[in-house]
């Protein structure tokens, strides 16, 4: 971050928190389609819901992901040469971000053709209508506008499980979707023109993809991070909405089951690297030498990224998850403070 104009630093500050965002949309569909497919054992309508309140929190956040990637390559273009004159989209050096670019367009598309599908047809059959679900607690025997309205168990039969050949479809889309963001982790490291000297293919398709998964699998800790910050906002305003009624307002229980659902993919993303990290840290530090110069930084970083993951275990494990919602905006506030201590640092350093 040395001798780059004041502009550029303070967006590439901006650029590092806002890749939260961006590596939330990667991993967002995965976990809808695994929410899809825990909605064929029951709790549907509670399904349905969040994958297409998800589904547009993808499609937000995924614009992140092409929108960073061109404006950080032209940055870096423009701070090396001064313009970006006589530089084709098709270069080698610039083909890894044009791909990359067009791995999320793809997977936004994807994305879109799930929201339309919501908006023109219903993803269920079968599903009991508000008047249904707000009669479970009558037993399946309470009268509703003067009929009668059996009343479908959660998890019994048809009437709570996603029709199969909805669930398919969307359930395609949301793996695609998955499949072109993880290839835009791997291509910003794939070399156009060949392997490096002395390294063969299989090795460096063995790096690139080892690396990609690596990353893609961190991207499940801010996905289910922002997945529980949309849940709470949601309860929250629904909670205060004096229109909100026992007929169209998901069960405590549900919503319950949601927030330990998100705060199991929160925890889960994070907990590979902590243990890595602290692992290396207690090694060297019983080992009597020095911590090495690459490895402090790290270390810095990684406790904010601990306690984090601790907040996330804590809702995961508590009972009453809807009190201490609170939780996930300290851990997001964590992760905001993890991506900016590097340019704090050179700050106190420059002034110093």
């Amino acid at each position: 971050m040395q001798n780059i104009p004041l502009g550029l630093f303070y967006w590439q500050w901006a650029s590092n928190i806002l890749s939260i965002g961006m590596s939330a949309a990667a991993a967002l569909p995965v976990i809808m389609a695994l929410t899809l497919l825990a909605g064929r054992r029951g709790n549907a309508r509670m399904c349905i819901m969040g994958t297409q309140r998800l589904t547009r929190l993808a499609l937000g956040l995924g614009l992140l992901g092409p929108l960073l990637t061109a404006t950080d390559i032209a940055g870096t273009l423009i701070s090396l040469s001064g313009s970006l004159n006589g530089i084709t989209l098709w270069d080698d050096a610039v083909l890894p971000y044009t791909t990359t670019v067009l791995a999320w367009i793809g997977g936004l598309c994807c994305l879109w053709v799930v929201a339309y599908m919501d908006k023109s047809s219903p993803l269920t059959a079968g599903l009991p209508d508000e008047d249904a679900a707000a009669s479970k607690s009558s037993k399946g025997h309470s009268l509703r506008k003067g009929r009668r309205n059996p009343a479908p168990i959660e998890g019994s039969g048809r009437h709570d499980q996603l029709d199969s050949a909805a669930m398919r479809s969307r359930l395609f889309l949301y793996l695609l979707a998955g499949v072109c963001f993880f290839a835009a982790h791997a291509l910003p490291n794939w070399s156009f023109s060949g392997p490096p000297q002395g390294m063969e293919w299989g090795r460096m398709v063995s790096a690139v993809l080892g690396t990609a998964t690596h990353n893609y699998f961190t991207s499940f800790a801010p996905a289910g991070a922002l997945a529980l910050l949309s849940l709470s906002v949601f309860y929250a305003g629904r909670a205060r909405s004096s229109a909100s009624t026992p007929d169209n307002f998901p069960a405590a229980v549900d919503l319950e089951k949601a927030v330990r659902w998100c705060a199991l993919w929160a925890l889960i993303g994070y907990i590979p690297r902590c243990i890595d990290r602290w692992g290396l840290f207690i090694g060297f530090s019983f080992s009597g030498q020095g911590l090495p110069d690459w490895l402090m930084p790290q270390i810095t970083g990684l406790v904010p990224l601990t306690l984090a993951v601790a907040c996330w275990a804590i809702l995961f494990t508590m009972r009453s998850r809807l009190q201490v919602l609170w939780l996930n905006w300290l851990a997001l506030a964590l992760l905001i403070v993890r991506q900016s201590l590097p340019f704090i640092t050179y700050l106190l350093k420059s002034t110093a």
